[in-house]
């Protein structure tokens, strides 16, 4: 999952976080697959996921282990 949790920080590259939850996870429900500039990636592709009261342990957590200098990953939503 990547998401944006310091909206506010200065580092655009800072403002993201990366975490790695296993499939099936309690909490997590794949709502639909989404097309994507008019392919349909199903199964490997971009989903609509809802996250309800998920736990992850902290080793999951992509910024602790790399510092969150994969630039081309953050990029990606830094972006949007």
């Amino acid at each position: 999952m990547m998401g944006q949790p310091d909206p506010d920080n200065p580092d655009r590259y800072r403002r993201q976080s990366m975490i790695v939850v296993p499939l099936p996870h309690p909490g997590v429900v794949v709502k639909r697959m989404l097309p994507v500039f008019g392919y349909d990636e199903a199964l490997q592709g971009h989903a609509e996921v809802v996250f309800d009261n998920v736990r992850v342990p902290a080793e999951r957590h992509v910024a602790r282990r790399v510092g969150l200098r994969d630039r081309r990953a953050a990029s990606v939503i830094a972006c949007g």
